[in-house]
């Protein structure tokens, strides 16, 4: 994680615990990869992680720049749901 400019641990320990989140969202057993709605939205980390939608919203964001997640958008919705990418950061 020494790529991220982070100010305080408990920023570390937040930005881990969203990638975490994914990480299970994604390998949960009812989930198919095919399935875009198998992708957790923003509103899901957020509530996981008892973030603000805006605070979590953040810190996609800046994973996403880093290149370790992803973001796809829902045909015909606002929302966004969020994929790890086959970054080698990552345990799949």
């Amino acid at each position: 994680m020494d790529r991220f400019n982070v100010r305080s641990s408990k920023r570390l320990a937040t930005i881990v615990e969203v990638l975490q989140v994914i990480e299970e969202m994604m390998d949960s057993p009812d989930n198919s990869p095919a399935d875009l709605f198998s992708f957790p939205s923003t509103r899901d980390i957020a509530d996981r992680c008892s973030l603000s939608i805006y605070s979590t919203r953040h810190i996609l964001l800046l994973l996403q720049e880093k290149g370790l997640i992803h973001s796809v958008k829902g045909k015909h919705t606002k929302h966004l749901y969020w994929k790890r990418t086959d970054s080698p950061g990552l345990k799949h």
